[in-house]
This record gives structure tokens, C-alpha cells and sequence, in this order.
């Protein structure tokens, strides 16, 4: 009976791990965010499961992770927090009311995903009154320190009328 013993050194562990770019999230959140700790084992598909991990938070607009030596970096960028939120154009709908409708507030982190899903939410809320051809632009207006002014110009639409009703198969009515 033959066996063959395969031993492995363990090149790819990790011994360093290095944050760039971080301002306002401190090093330790992140390496939680990415589940990555010193001594463990590094390849491809780890880094592509952490930068979907780090992705998924939401908290950064870029991410890259470089491996070498032992030592892995992953440099971030920051999404910017939102100063303001403003909303122009809308007369048919108070601002208070689109408010509640959306999820993103003054001084959370802007992502483009929340973005698109506010614009869907202020929307609904125009179908609902009727005014079915309403369209929402978002504008984006940089600050210092990362920060951001947030716009949404509406272009509010006339009410929709029904101007005729047709049926069509019925031979009872």
C-alpha cells in the first residue's frame, strides 16, 4: 500500500493587514466588514469574497485589495455622509411628506442603490395622486470633508384622466 503525504507551507497566510483611505470608519469596523483576520489563509477567490462583503455594506464607493508578501492591503474610498437633502419642483407634494417617503436622511451614507430606491418610493407615492408621467432627477452637490448636498428635482406631471372605457368580449352587458 502506497500514500503519498502532501504537506503544505502555509505561503498564503495573512501576517499584515493594512487599510487605506479610511476616514471616518475605523480599521477595526472594516476588517470585521471584510471577516479577515491575521493568520488566515489568503487566495483569489477569499479577496473577491471580501470586496462583495465590503461592497455589500455599502459604506464605501470603491475598494481595492492587493496581496503580497504576506501582507494585504485594501484600499477604500469612502461614500460621502449627506449634509442636506432638498427637493425642487415638487408643488403638489409637501416635503415633509416626500420625507417620510424616502429612506435616505441627513447625515447618512449616500449610496446610489438607496438613491435609486428613494427615487422609486417618491414615485409611487406621485402614481398614487394620479400623476402618472412624473419624473425625479437626482443632483449630487460636493462639500468638504466628504460630505454631500442631495437634490431631487421633480418634475411633476398633470393628473391622469380617464377619458374613455371600452370593453371588449362581453356580449351579456
Amino acid at each position: 500500500l502506497n500514500t503519498i503525504n502532501l504537506s503544505y507551507s502555509n505561503d498564503n497566510s495573512v501576517n499584515e493587514i493594512e487599510i487605506i483611505g479610511n476616514q471616518r470608519i475605523d480599521v477595526e469596523t472594516i476588517t470585521s466588514y471584510a471577516d479577515i483576520n491575521i493568520n488566515d489563509y489568503y487566495s483569489e477567490e477569499i479577496g473577491n469574497d471580501i470586496l462583495k462583503r465590503l461592497f455589500d455594506t455599502e459604506l464605501f464607493s470603491n475598494i481595492e485589495i492587493k496581496y503580497n508578501n504576506n501582507k494585504l492591503i485594501i484600499s477604500i474610498v469612502e461614500n460621502p455622509t449627506i449634509n442636506l437633502i432638498k427637493f425642487i419642483g415638487n408643488r403638489k407634494v409637501k416635503d415633509e411628506d416626500l420625507l417620510i417617503e424616502i429612506q435616505l436622511k441627513e447625515r447618512s451614507v449616500y449610496s446610489r442603490s438607496k438613491v435609486k430606491k428613494d427615487i422609486e418610493r417618491i414615485l409611487s407615492l406621485y402614481q398614487r395622486n394620479g400623476r402618472l408621467s412624473t419624473e425625479v432627477i437626482p443632483k449630487i452637490e460636493k462639500l468638504s470633508d466628504n460630505r454631500i448636498n442631495l437634490s431631487y428635482e421633480i418634475l411633476e406631471s398633470e393628473v391622469s384622466k380617464v377619458s374613455k372605457i371600452v370593453f371588449i368580449g362581453n356580449e351579456s352587458f
